[in-house]
């Protein structure tokens, strides 16, 4: 500070006035040193000799302290940058547009969201533009911060650039915080989005994990016979999801806000077996599942049976698995032998899911030396026992007390890499 003071000295010396301009090249060079200190000390002095800041003087305070990461005291700048009257335009919107977007990607990665809807709007009538590369990751911060305001603005801004496409990554992350707030506008502008990069990069079709949570947008904004229509493209591109119960977990959690939720979507399936439309199982089985999460068995077993018969559906592992739930969790356990006789007999392999329900019913109805057979073999079949289902076993062969239990017991964990249940 006492360098740039002799200078200004020396000026004063030879006639020369330090000026607001003199001041700004200061400031500049304080941000290029990352030294917020020193600039905010400069904009005292300029106080001091009565110096009138302008936007420039803003601007160069804003950078330092964003280069500095005080967000605050950025802030507190561009409060004031607001107040000045007159357009940005020129070599100063290029130095602003830098700046801002500086600011607003603070902003939106620290989750200020009002802030940062503060100076999108400031973009706009500022006539500034970011990069189409800083939107796209402006994008990923405010979908991940669950901002669904700013991600519908910077999703807007994208449009301004038809070069431009976001990865399908970044639309997942979308579409995921569109689910969460059930919000249709934005599924559908990532959607639109999606589409046009499947295009450029000549792709038929979106990923699983995509597909998942574009069903989850569809079904939480209350779309739920757009969901089945889509699950029947889904498993004519993906016949192997229609194995996975996950992969329709959000119309399980719809269909199981009630029985009358539950028997409104069996409907939807039943009025598209009647009019001969194509009926997904996977919607078939989200229906066995609620049923079975909510206790009602009884309900379960008949639109099992009802799969099987009117809507003639092959039962897949997943039908089982949603079965089992069910018999594990309301006091049937017995049951899931018989369940797992009918899948031998119906040629349906296991998967890890139905592995981990026989273990759980074999636990409570014959203990843990059989258990630890079925686990033997879910392990040989390569499907790795989850951390909840060790802590079951490992609780059933500590109470045995037999050391031989135990010890097989304490060997998976080690081979698992469970070691917080070896003692």
């Amino acid at each position: 500070m006492q360098a740039i003071k002799d200078i200004f000295a020396e000026m004063e010396q030879e006639g020369v006035h330090p000026n607001v301009h003199a001041y700004n090249e200061a400031l500049r060079q304080c941000a290029r040193v990352r030294d917020d200190d020193l600039a905010k000390l400069l904009f005292e002095d300029m106080g001091s000799a009565k110096v009138q800041p302008n936007k420039m003087t803003y601007l160069q305070l804003i950078a330092s302290a964003v280069q500095s990461r005080q967000l605050n005291r950025a802030l507190d700048f561009y409060h004031q940058l607001q107040v000045i009257p007159g357009q940005i335009s020129g070599g100063l919107a290029r130095f602003a547009q830098r700046t801002l977007q500086g600011l607003l990607g603070s902003c939106v990665r620290t989750k200020r969201m009002e802030q940062s809807e503060i100076i999108l709007r400031d973009f706009r009538e500022w006539g500034l533009q970011i990069t189409p590369a800083a939107v796209g990751e402006l994008i990923l911060s405010a979908a991940g911060a669950d901002s669904v305001s700013v991600t519908l603005s910077l999703m807007e801004m994208l449009e301004e650039y038809p070069e431009y496409y976001l990865d399908e990554g970044t639309i997942l992350v979308v579409l995921q915080c569109a689910a969460r707030n059930r919000s249709a506008e934005l599924t559908e502008l990532a959607w639109s989005s999606l589409e046009q990069t499947q295009h450029y990069f000549g792709q038929d079709f979106p990923s699983p994990i995509v597909c998942h949570a574009r069903l989850a947008c569809l079904i939480g904004n209350g779309q739920v016979e757009e969901s089945l229509e889509y699950l029947v493209k889904i498993e004519a591109k993906y016949p192997e999801l229609s194995e996975d119960l996950n992969f329709v977990s959000s119309l399980v959690e719809h269909a199981s806000i009630g029985e009358t939720v539950a028997d409104k979507v069996y409907f939807m399936l039943e009025e598209r077996n009647q009019q001969e439309k194509k009926v997904p199982i996977s919607a078939m089985n989200a229906v066995i599942a609620a049923c079975s999460s909510m206790g009602d068995l009884e309900r379960s077993f008949g639109t099992y049976e009802e799969m099987k018969g009117s809507f003639s559906l092959t039962p897949n592992a997943a039908t089982f698995n949603a079965l089992m739930s069910g018999c594990v969790r309301h006091g049937k356990p017995e049951s899931v032998k018989l369940l797992q006789e009918e899948m031998k007999s119906a040629n349906i392999l296991p998967n890890k899911e139905t592995f981990v329900h026989l273990v759980d019913a074999t636990l409570l109805t014959e203990g843990i030396m059989p258990a630890l057979g079925i686990l033997d073999e879910m392990v040989s079949k390569g499907y790795a026992p989850p951390l909840k289902l060790m802590q079951k076993v490992r609780f059933h062969s500590n109470r045995s007390g037999n050391p031989e239990d135990m010890a097989k017991t304490a060997g998976i964990c080690e081979e698992r890499g469970y070691r917080s249940l070896i003692k």
